[in-house]
């Protein structure tokens, strides 16, 4: 394998593994002032992930339920985090699904942002 293609091969698995990572190089959002900017984790948003990964460490995979404030970006996390493991997974779907119809679209259209 030439230096190149091992070169690639790591970037490509760093992003596979790495949530962080590959959401500050892969993912976009829309800020709260209406501009298209890289998802970078909260402090909020890094201690669920650092939460969910030990548990998924821990016991091979992850059940949580997080009961929320309104406005520290759990449901952009979550869709980021579902978006990330469907499209480096075979075979995986996910599905948004919130108590209002409006929220629902909201979320559906980040995630077909991310693509």
């Amino acid at each position: 394998m030439s230096r190149a293609a091992k070169t690639e091969q790591r970037i490509r698995q760093r992003l596979k593994d790495d949530l962080v990572h590959y959401a500050e190089r892969c993912l976009k959002i829309r800020s709260k002032a209406g501009a298209l900017e890289r998802l970078r984790l909260n402090k909020v948003q890094v201690h669920i992930h650092e939460r969910l990964e030990a548990q998924r460490a821990l016991k091979g995979r992850v059940r949580a339920l997080i009961l929320k404030a309104r406005q520290p970006g759990v449901s952009t996390y979550v869709g980021a985090r579902f978006y990330w493991k469907v499209t480096h997974g075979r075979g995986l779907r996910a599905f948004i699904l919130t108590h209002r119809d409006q929220a629902t679209a909201n979320l559906f259209a980040m995630a077909k942002r991310f693509c």
